[in-house]
């Protein structure tokens, strides 16, 4: 049991990155647009 929830913890981490990383870049698109007007 330990392992399974292990590895369900590392898919929900590895889910959560990608989505404060999506995010982030978002963020980054956003800011470079206003800078170029």
């Amino acid at each position: 049991m330990p392992d399974a929830r292990r590895r369900v913890n590392r898919a929900e981490s590895g889910r959560l990155n990608s989505y404060l990383f999506l995010t982030r870049n978002r963020s980054l698109t956003c800011a470079d647009a206003v800078e170029q007007r």
